[in-house]
């Protein structure tokens, strides 16, 4: 069983490992290698902790990542975590003394190319306070160099503006504010039942990898745990994260309807899931929700846990927000706006009926070494288009 914080000298069934000598691994920041036999594969990387901003750069493919490190008290705290330009996580290297220890997991990626950047946000006050020993990958995956962006998309009208449409998005924190009670700072939890003070609802809103979070009453399997925002907000995904402690994750609900609500007395479902278990503890499994609409009220609704007869844990249940897409115009079609606003491979795009001609720009960049500009020209006046799917 993987688990944060503890010692993983090999990749488990599933996970190859790539060394931190790999070349396609790009370090930013003042950096050196250690050897000795107590790190993977005999080496690791170390950063100076005078060196500001730091950064871990690597492009791989697959849907599953973890970091090995060397843990100590006096590392960097704060190791932000980004994928595919958007920061998702933060992890701290400063938890215990541990050598060749897991440090991070993401799971459950889409299985595609991704970016990942990894920058130190505070330093430590050993001399060296920032260390990657080794990645686990999918048996499956592949590393790449890193790669800040893939092919851009940019529009311009037959007179020559230029758009970015820029598609819709879920933001990356939850929705949810750090709860201290069941109605503090707002919005309220709820649960059909409770085991005790200590359990209340709340407590999987809280932000703190708990042992157990929320529980339900004692001779109750079956249950739900909800949020009631404020105003009606749109959530476009959301998560349930294991606890911190291995042995109650069979406490964890198996099969459930994700629900939302407007009053509280006629519910919609928006997601069902059964079958669901975790094996790593301090670990989101992430559910997108199709066609997100405003509710005031969201729940989780399950029937059965993964085996524990007398009560369900969730230590939280995170919430992300749908934000609706907008059309951009910019100023020109360069390379600075290919990079910062052009449209990635896969955007799906609703033409504005006074767009008489379009054209389609993939660039990897218009003027850096041997990248090129492709222009392809659509006529909506013989033919009526609605929708453009990117590929």
């Amino acid at each position: 069983m993987i688990i944060v914080g503890e010692a993983l000298p090999e990749p488990e069934a599933g996970w190859r490992r790539i060394e931190d000598s790999d070349t396609n691994i790009l370090y930013e920041g003042t950096w050196d290698s250690h050897f000795n036999t107590a790190y993977s594969g005999g080496s690791r990387h170390f950063c100076l902790n005078t060196s500001e901003n730091s950064k871990i750069k690597f492009n791989f493919v697959g849907s599953n990542f973890l970091i090995i490190s060397s843990l100590y008290t006096t590392y960097s705290d704060k190791i932000e975590v980004k994928i595919d330009g958007e920061v998702v996580d933060y992890y701290s290297l400063a938890t215990k003394n541990l050598n060749k220890a897991v440090a991070y997991i993401k799971e459950g990626l889409e299985f595609r190319e991704h970016s990942i950047e990894l920058t130190k946000i505070n330093k430590g006050t050993f001399s060296t306070d920032f260390i990657l020993d080794a990645i686990d990958i999918d048996a499956n995956g592949e590393i790449k160099p890193f790669r800040k962006w893939e092919d851009k998309f940019l529009i311009t009208t037959e007179s020559n503006n230029v758009y970015s449409f820029l598609p819709n998005k879920i933001t990356t924190e939850s929705a949810i504010p750090k709860m201290t009670s069941n109605t503090s700072p707002s919005g309220k939890a709820f649960a059909e039942s409770i085991s005790s003070a200590s359990y209340d609802a709340w407590y999987a809103f809280n932000q703190v990898d708990d042992n157990e979070g929320y529980a339900s009453v004692s001779g109750r399997v079956a249950g739900h745990l909800g949020y009631e925002f404020p105003a009606k907000i749109a959530i476009a995904k959301y998560a349930v994260r294991s606890m911190n402690s291995a042995s109650n994750l069979y406490k964890l609900p198996k099969s459930w309807m994700f629900e939302g609500s407007i009053d509280g007395v006629g519910w919609d479902l928006l997601d069902t899931q059964a079958n669901q278990s975790w094996t790593t503890v301090n670990t989101d499994k992430e559910y997108l929700i199709k066609n997100p609409k405003p509710y005031k009220k969201y729940r989780i609704k399950w029937s059965e846990n993964n085996g524990f007869p007398s009560y369900t844990d969730i230590n939280e249940l995170k919430m992300y927000e749908h934000i609706p897409g907008e059309i951009v115009e910019i100023e020109t079609s360069s390379e600075n706006n290919f990079i910062n606003h052009g449209m990635d491979a896969g955007a799906e795009i609703d033409l504005n009926s006074i767009i008489t001609k379009v054209s389609y720009l993939v660039s990897d960049n218009e003027t850096l070494d041997s990248g090129k500009v492709f222009r392809k020209e659509i006529d909506t006046l013989s033919k009526s288009i609605k929708n453009v799917s990117i590929k």
